[in-house]
């Protein structure tokens, strides 16, 4: 049986042209697949992991990759991307074959979900430093359109100076989300990517009233 694949992303204009206003940016391993092998059951500002599988790595073929989620993380994001003017994208080392870990993790989404290229599909194990041109070049290098909101996370290409070169760069339509590596992302960062995308945080806001 064949894996799944997502599709490249359309073009900005023609998403915008769709009637598309708000774009959420994921990477996948350390924001969704959080590093860490062990959780802390009283850590209560992150998602705990409730699932556990092995699939075959997109890098090699002999590699069987860890995968962990947490089914209230899907929740939360599910909420946020059935609203029919959000698009999922993916921006990650995984391409269009991460439609197979999420595949299996129920994440549910109004309109398709793509994947956005960083290397030119040449690189083993991309350099995760071209996101942030690959950004650049898809958005079109400036100020983002009014009305328009994208939502940026990752573990890696987000900290420090980058994330206000980020911020500098396309405005504040374009909210930058470092997330934790090692437990992926925090309650506190799915709230705040509702927020600036303008959408009431329902389940989010009451897990965090509740900690």
């Amino acid at each position: 049986m064949t894996d799944p694949v997502l599709a490249h992303v359309p073009a900005f204009s023609d998403l915008l042209n769709d009637g598309v206003s708000n774009l959420v940016v994921l990477d996948f391993d350390g924001v969704i697949n959080p590093f860490a092998s062990r959780f802390n059951i009283n850590q209560k500002r992150f998602y705990r992991p409730n699932h556990l599988v092995h699939i075959k790595s997109p890098w090699s073929g002999n590699e069987q990759y860890p995968v962990k989620w947490s089914d209230d993380l899907m929740s939360d994001l599910s909420g946020i991307m059935g609203d029919p003017g959000t698009v999922l994208i993916w921006l990650t080392a995984w391409k269009q074959h991460v439609a197979k870990p999420v595949s299996l993790m129920g994440l549910e989404t109004h309109h398709p979900q793509y994947w956005l290229d960083f290397d030119k599909g040449v690189s083993y194990r991309p350099r995760q430093g071209a996101k942030r041109d690959a950004m650049s070049d898809y958005l079109g290098g400036g100020t983002l359109p009014e009305g328009v909101r994208v939502a940026w996370a990752d573990d890696e290409v987000l900290t420090g100076a980058h994330s206000a070169d980020v911020t500098s760069m396309f405005g504040p339509g374009l909210l930058p989300v470092r997330s934790d590596p090692m437990n992926g992302l925090s309650k506190w960062d799915v709230t705040q990517i509702s927020k600036h995308l303008g959408q009431a945080a329902s389940n989010t806001s009451k897990r965090e009233g509740s900690l």
